[in-house]
């Protein structure tokens, strides 16, 4: 933790450095900077965060991947690819294979003569 005498010092040290005419502009510029660091996250985060606007933007980025993929490929996706195919009806049995050919009849004995 930063006690008070370290912080006499660093005042010190900044006054020997830049003057006592510039320290308050530096001190003006890094609070400014400090502000806009502090805006620029909770501007990134922060509609991360809000459950109203996370419905809104849920599939937003995964849309547009499949899109800049679907450019570079030369591919297009269309909207029913991209639903669930419904499932096929199951399978009927197969028709019965026909029977093997009957063997033909024993030839007659020829007629005695």
């Amino acid at each position: 933790m930063i006690g008070p005498l370290e912080i006499a010092i660093v005042v010190v040290v900044l006054l020997l450095i830049f003057g006592y005419r510039k320290l308050p502009a530096l001190g003006r510029s890094a609070g400014e900077g400090a502000r806009e660091l502090k805006e620029s996250v909770q501007e990134a985060v922060g509609d991360k965060a809000d459950p109203k606007t996370i419905g809104k933007t849920a599939g937003k980025g995964l849309r547009e991947a499949r899109e800049f993929r679907d450019a570079l490929t030369g591919k297009a996706e269309t909207p029913a690819a991209s639903e669930p195919k419904p499932a096929d009806p199951p399978a009927a049995d197969p028709p019965p294979a026909d029977p093997p050919p009957a063997d033909p009849p024993p030839a007659a004995d020829p007629p005695a003569e």
